[in-house]
């Protein structure tokens, strides 16, 4: 059975049906892409991160917003900085809300402003990065198990000048 949509014209008060039952050959595709690159476009204005706590596991959203860089005029990548707006809780149904298809898209340490403490256990950074290329929060140099994989991982005191890069979601 074909789909059927019917539209009646107000102004002469007649009826019309239209068939989409040859939908594909029109070039129309009813069927949801799996690839998020063609269509969700990253959003330069913010940039959204997710990582989570390593004492209890859960997770927490970091949000930064771009801010316009006094005495430059160029529109290239590397003019684009980031202020921290907030860093929020999140529940594990997050995960299920969103996409989990890579993006890609890095954004280094070097480009951002602000690092809040953790939502959950107060821990002095939220931007630890694991082997496994996931965040967490950190509250110093030391060992700490990764709440993502589960591998020790060792943290050293803070080298100045030395950023890493993270993955974006879209935001």
């Amino acid at each position: 059975m074909a789909a059927q949509s019917q539209a009646i014209d107000i102004a002469e008060g007649t009826s019309s049906r239209l068939s989409i039952a040859k939908a594909e050959e029109a070039g129309i595709n009813l069927i949801k892409q799996s690839d998020v690159s063609s269509w969700a476009p990253m959003d330069e204005r913010v940039a959204v991160f997710t990582g989570r706590c390593h004492r209890t596991s859960r997770p927490y959203l970091l949000k930064y917003a771009s801010v316009a860089v006094p005495g430059t005029f160029s529109t290239g990548d590397w003019d684009h900085f980031y202020g921290l707006e907030g860093c929020y809780p999140l529940e594990e149904s997050y995960f299920e809300w969103s996409s989990i298809v890579p993006l890609h898209a890095a954004l280094s340490t070097s480009q951002i402003e602000g690092v809040p403490p953790c939502p959950h256990c107060g821990a002095r950074t939220t931007l630890a990065k694991c082997s496994c290329g996931k965040l967490m929060c950190c509250n110093g140099p030391g060992v700490q198990q990764c709440p993502w994989c589960d591998q020790s991982v060792e943290f050293v005191a803070e080298s100045h000048g030395a950023g890493f890069d993270m993955t974006r979601g879209l935001g």
